[in-house]
């Protein structure tokens, strides 16, 4: 009997979940400039003090993009450890 799991390949898993927080930060800083409530302005505070609004909250974006890339890495290196996953193959 073969072993049929799957290896999650961290550098790609690492990119898509930075990206992938980079565009919903992205989102949520456009969603305060329309006002669209507290949870996109708590979005935004998460990874600066500077107001919300402001393209200098805009462009702190990248702390969300690069804490993105740690978070899929880690969830990337724990998936493997943990034994991969399973598939019907």
């Amino acid at each position: 009997m073969t072993d049929s799991r799957l290896r999650m390949n961290i550098g790609r898993t690492a990119l898509v979940a930075g990206v992938s927080l980079a565009v919903l930060y992205v989102l949520c800083w456009l969603g305060a400039q329309i006002s669209l409530g507290q949870p996109t302005h708590a979005f935004v505070a998460l990874f600066t003090t500077a107001p919300v609004q402001s393209l200098t909250a805009l462009t702190a974006g990248l702390w969300a993009l690069l804490f993105g890339i740690v978070a899929g890495s880690v969830f990337a290196l724990v998936a493997n450890v943990l034994g991969g996953f399973a598939t019907d193959r």
